[in-house]
């Protein structure tokens, strides 16, 4: 069956579901993050992953580098309800088997369900209309039984009818990150939909368990159809998306191909920035009180922006957002990215703060992590450690004074750093230990590994590396393995430092 034809059915859908009357008043429920001790059905945690050797001949892998799969198909429309944060939606998805065997059961992942009270399945179909009543959703994710297997190379396309009700965040410096809710200041819809995880030939669904810091999802690529429509608004408010809105009038839409995931944030108070770099549109959005800070942090987001463009290849998206949090936290999405609200109240004025680095470091994100995934669970210092790294790149580039008397002697050594590398997000005590080694410590690793191979070999496998895994999801195997091409000696004491074999 065609796509229009599916999209048609879903439309119909859709009207039937707005149809249905209001949704209900949100719930005042605090959210209730899973931790180690919730019980979940994803894949256990495994230990800690096992270092390459300076030969890069092992095979271990937690997630093997799979092909880009733009053929997941989102189409979602939704109504806010702003003043009782409420959503309602409709959501068609089309999932495509690109492996090469049977799949016999679809999991989606439902990241709303770890809030208490948060996430309301009304009712789920094929798409030609026929109910799907065999489904379970437990913690985070909703098993749909196939009536027979999904062969490779074809598709199963579903029908989702669902309310939202949005909890207020509360996240803190030890927990999260989680924007996903609503403060009085904004309200943010990051990872508020059901999607597809990637399927990986031998293990299935690549799933992790939920934990109470860090990054634990893992996304493929995606292409993303979003209708916006808002009600019960009190007083005009900004979009801030991770695509440009192409609606008219009163409906917002938003286009996005080969995204990881789509996430927007709306404000009554955001005051907006917006200029154009290398055909790409940098926008900004921060509080009213906060405008001078906010203007730093938006030069410093196109200023990483320039020079990431140059280091590690062009852009792919027309749009990148910076959005301040009113939370007390930094969070990349693709094309949209939040900033610490702690990072504005504490900013002294010049380069050397906390919120130009962390500027700099989101930014590198759209990189490392949106055009170069990795298993954040389990191999976090993929994306963690180059983004930390990018930090010293920018201040190496346009601030080289602040290299020692702010980030080193600041950002890094005061923590007196430890640990391993390649921790996992399970192998950790907390959030301290687990930034140390994962952040700080891999970008320690890789600025020693410049220093051993030199600029000219660093850069062209960096330049490398984002280009052969663009779309895909890269392995710690697949950096070693491609860097091996850029070597001449031996790594075996540089990696003994830092990884655990």
């Amino acid at each position: 069956m065609k796509i229009y034809c599916h999209i048609v059915i879903f439309i119909i859908s859709f009207c039937t579901l707005v149809a249905c009357g209001t949704p209900p008043v949100a719930s005042t429920n605090t959210p209730t993050i899973a931790t180690q001790t919730q019980t979940q059905t994803s894949t256990p945690s495994p230990e800690a992953t096992v270092a390459p050797t300076a030969t890069h001949t092992s095979t271990a892998s937690p997630t093997p580098t799979t092909p880009p799969q733009p053929e997941i198909q989102y189409v979602i429309s939704t109504e806010l309800d702003y003043v009782n944060r409420t959503l309602t939606v409709a959501q068609f998805i089309s999932i495509p088997n690109t492996s090469s065997t049977a799949i016999r059961e679809i999991i989606l992942l439902v990241p709303p369900n770890l809030y208490q009270d948060a996430f309301h399945l009304k009712q789920i179909t094929w798409d030609d209309g026929q109910e799907i009543a065999d489904h379970a959703l437990r913690g985070s994710q909703l098993s749909i039984p196939l009536p027979e297997p999904l062969d490779p190379g074809t598709t199963k396309n579903i029908i989702l009818n669902y309310e939202i009700w949005l909890p207020p965040n509360d996240a803190s410096d030890e927990t999260g990150p989680t924007p996903f809710g609503y403060t009085t200041r904004q309200i943010n819809l990051v990872d508020w939909y059901p999607f597809v995880p990637p399927y990986r030939d031998g293990e299935g669904w690549v799933t992790r368990d939920p934990w109470a810091f860090g990054e634990f999802l893992v996304y493929p690529v995606a292409n993303f159809d979003i209708n916006i429509t808002l009600k019960n608004l009190p007083q005009p408010v900004t979009i801030a998306a991770s695509a440009p809105d192409i609606g008219e009038g009163e409906t917002h839409r938003y286009h996005l191909k080969q995204g990881r995931n789509f996430v927007w944030s709306v404000s009554p108070s955001y005051e907006v920035s917006e200029e154009q770099v290398n055909g790409t549109t940098i926008m900004g959005y921060v509080f009213t009180p906060d405008v001078v800070a906010g203007e730093s942090a938006f030069q410093a987001t196109i200023d990483a922006f320039q020079l990431y463009t140059e280091l590690y290849g062009p852009y792919p998206h027309p749009m990148l957002s910076m959005v301040q949090a009113d939370f007390d936290h930094g969070m990349e999405y693709q094309g949209l990215y939040f900033l610490n609200r702690g990072f504005f109240a504490s900013f002294d004025g010049t380069a050397g703060s906390f919120l130009v680095a962390i500027a700099a470091h989101e930014t590198s994100h759209q990189w490392w992590y949106g055009l170069v995934a990795n298993d954040q669970a389990l191999e976090p210092w993929l994306d963690e450690a180059l983004a930390t790294y990018s930090e010293y790149l920018f201040y190496e580039h346009y601030y080289p004074e602040r290299l020692d008397n702010f980030w080193w002697d600041h950002r890094v050594n005061p923590y007196h750093p430890a640990g391993w590398v390649n921790s996992t997000l399970y192998n950790t005590s907390g959030y301290r230990e687990y930034r140390d080694a994962v952040y700080l410590r891999g970008a320690i690793f890789l600025n020693d590994l410049r220093e051993l191979i030199g600029d000219e070999a660093f850069f062209a496998f960096l330049k490398d590396y984002a280009s052969t895994y663009t779309n895909q999801i890269a392995t710690g195997n697949d950096f070693f393995r491609l860097l091996s091409k850029y070597i001449d000696t031996d790594l075996s004491d540089l990696l003994e430092l830092y990884f655990l074999r």
